[in-house]
């Protein structure tokens, strides 16, 4: 077991997010959630396109 100072990948994934953005100047909040929005997004249309054995673009948002 490891000592992380995070009590989920939910955190993982959101501090991950944060510090990409703060380290690169960032400070809007508002663009730091609708990245993380649109990585969800992303995740999400690969499972589905997995589950639908799918390679249409329709699933991941793209034109």
């Amino acid at each position: 077991m490891t000592d992380s100072p995070f009590s989920d990948d939910i955190e993982m994934t959101a501090w991950v997010i944060a510090a990409r953005h703060m380290t690169a100047g960032q400070k809007d909040v508002t663009k730091m959630i609708a990245d993380a929005i649109r990585q969800e997004r992303a995740r999400c249309a690969g499972l589905m396109r997995s589950a639908l054995n799918s390679d249409e673009d329709h699933l991941s948002g793209g034109a």
